[in-house]
């Protein structure tokens, strides 16, 4: 499941995105993960609805060192952007 909230501490010009995906017990295998990605559906175009990549990180790219997932526990993952109306 995915969820999405928006924050803003009151009186700022900054705002936070999470983006909160969780796989529930067994919903994945016991195997090594080195890429993780969200991605977006429906984005249309000419009357054609597409996939498309949001973010991707990967262990080729050096962004995090890859792990034995246990499948007895649930997977969360939270994709945190910041942003500032400067």
């Amino acid at each position: 499941s995915t969820t999405v909230s928006l924050t803003q501490p009151s009186g700022t010009t900054e705002w936070q995105v999470v983006i909160a995906a969780t796989w529930n017990v067994g919903a994945l295998p016991n195997a090594t993960i080195g890429e993780v990605g969200l991605y977006g559906n429906n984005l249309e175009v000419n009357g054609t609805s597409y996939y498309y990549v949001i973010t991707r990180i990967a262990v080729a790219d050096g962004s995090f060192s890859a792990f034995t997932n246990n499948n007895t526990y649930a997977l969360n993952i939270n994709y945190v952007i910041n942003f500032k109306y400067q």
